[in-house]
């Protein structure tokens, strides 16, 4: 899949487009977000800004509200369901020499290279660092890797039943069909390396059509093992630009 530049990201709270570098500023000061917290009611909690993204593809990103009270089993969840989800492959959260694993095998034949392991039934706020990017990796054999950064941390309330809150994330990459070069591309050919990007037209015309394409996503699992896109209609996001 084709390289893509960072995107604008949009701002749930006011619906204006910031990059990313400014999303970040941004947040601190947008009214409706301000507004938004001070309307907030209910049981007071500690709440943390992560930044999540692919460290290689600058396009895909994202920033959320967790309650601090959450574990990284709950955020692996979100990940998945988001962005990630598509063969229930294992996933681990890096934090230096620490490994917190989806599942840990109980007695390796061959002992566990990893220095330290845990599962991923610990706190937030206990496993990753202020300020510090940690690593996340879905699929251990097509991986997708992104990056984790905890940068504020404030009071307030989630409605019930609710643990996790999208503040931004980014637009969709807009791809135009290889083929026609003028339709924007709603497939991916998994079989091809160059010019894999289809219109829909093209795609059903193409002869591997039952069983080479994905489609596209904004996600940057996009094209990888067999991602079709969220199943959460609520995490859907597919706006451009």
């Amino acid at each position: 899949m084709a390289k893509t530049t960072s995107l604008p990201g949009y701002c749930f709270s006011c619906e204006k487009p910031y990059d990313k570098r400014g999303m970040g500023r941004h947040l601190k000061t947008c009214a409706a977000r301000k507004d938004a917290i001070v309307a907030e009611y209910g049981s007071k909690t500690r709440i943390f800004h992560l930044r999540i993204e692919d460290p290689y593809e600058s396009a895909y990103w994202l920033d959320i509200e967790i309650a601090a009270n959450s574990t990284l089993a709950e955020l692996d969840q979100f990940l998945r369901d988001i962005w990630l989800e598509c063969c229930g492959h294992l996933s681990q959260f890096v934090v230096g020499e620490t490994y917190y694993s989806s599942y840990i095998d109980p007695d390796p034949f061959f002992g566990s290279w990893k220095t330290e392991e845990y599962d991923l039934h610990v706190a937030i706020g206990k496993a990753i660092p202020f300020n510090k990017k940690i690593r996340y990796e879905y699929d251990f054999g097509s991986t997708t890797e992104l990056s984790v950064k905890m940068i504020a941390e404030r009071e307030g309330s989630f409605p019930r039943g609710k643990k996790i809150r999208i503040l931004s994330r980014n637009f969709s990459p807009l791809y135009i069909c290889s083929i026609c070069g003028e339709e924007p591309a709603q497939w991916l050919n998994v079989f091809e390396y160059e010019n894999n990007f289809y219109c829909d037209r093209h795609a059903k015309e193409h002869d591997e059509w039952d069983e080479g394409f994905l489609p596209l996503s904004n996600s940057p699992r996009a094209g990888v093992c067999g991602y079709e896109g969220t199943e959460i209609k609520e995490y859907a996001f597919e706006k451009f630009v």
